[in-house]
């Protein structure tokens, strides 16, 4: 070691020339070691995306309506985004009204709406989102009441919203609407990965659809034929009027029916 005229260390010792590039070596490492680990943190994060819309493409595909796995789907958002309330809304192209398809609530208290009630296009944020053909995302609702239904869902506790349209092609056939009582709970960097569950959604919306007017037209042509298999056992006039009243009153749910008869060739008289 060589000692300089003061009796101390020498500089070149104290600080070799080495020493900058060790520090230079670390720092590149350090580095290094943080992209890695961003670069595992997102792949983690894509993989518990696709794993996602994986579990809710085998829901879809293997429930014969849409509504049956709706609590599948929650579970799964859920799992990945702070979901307090998931609606999800049809609507048929021209009409000013669109109806609840399902409503799946984390809480017994529920929502505010329940399923099958119609609601205005004009006003409301699925409407809004059904006539933009765009996402509504409030980060706070309590910020700014836009909306008819914005104050009954703010006392329900909700604060952020995400709504989503849902398309079939170039049609608007429904929405998938995200609600939490965490303020910022939705993200635009949410969107895509949300994007992509709306497809699935749509697609399964539309398959519920084909699925649950085939089963109406059935129950119609069944009632249709027990009706007239009815009728045709009746023995006399009478029996017949009051069978085709019973009929009519119970598989329309009207509280009475009225039957007129005519005779065919019949005259009025005075």
């Amino acid at each position: 070691m060589r000692a300089d005229p003061a009796g101390g260390v020498s500089k070149d010792v104290a600080n070799p020339p080495l020493w900058p590039a060790i520090q230079r070596d670390i720092t590149r490492r350090k580095k290094a070691e943080a992209e890695r680990e961003a670069l595992l943190a997102e792949s983690r994060q894509y993989a518990r995306k696709l794993a996602i819309l994986q579990n809710i493409t085998a829901a879809t595909n293997a429930a014969r309506t849409l509504l049956e796995c709706i609590p599948t789907i929650a579970e799964q958002l859920r799992s990945f985004l702070p979901v307090d309330i998931l609606t999800l809304s049809t609507y048929t192209p021209g009409e000013a009204e669109f109806s609840l398809y399902a409503v799946g609530a984390e809480t017994e208290a529920g929502h505010f709406a329940p399923r099958g009630t119609r609601l205005p296009v004009e006003g409301t944020c699925p409407g809004w989102a059904i006539t933009h053909n765009d996402v509504w995302l409030d980060d706070d609702m309590r910020k700014n009441i836009i909306f008819l239904e914005d104050e009954q869902l703010i006392s329900e506790g909700v604060i952020a919203r995400l709504v989503m349209p849902l398309r079939l092609g170039e049609e608007v056939i429904g929405t998938l609407n995200l609600a939490s009582k965490e303020a910022g709970a939705f993200t635009e960097e949410d969107l895509p990965f949300l994007w992509q569950v709306a497809d699935q959604l749509a697609s399964a919306l539309e398959r519920s659809r084909f699925f649950e007017e085939a089963q109406r037209r059935a129950r119609r042509e069944r009632t249709i034929r027990q009706i007239t298999e009815k009728l045709r056992a009746a023995t006399s006039l009478d029996e017949l009027a009051r069978l085709t009243a019973e009929q009519l009153s119970e598989h329309l749910a009207a509280d009475y029916a009225l039957l007129e008869l005519g005779i065919e060739g019949e005259e009025s008289t005075n």
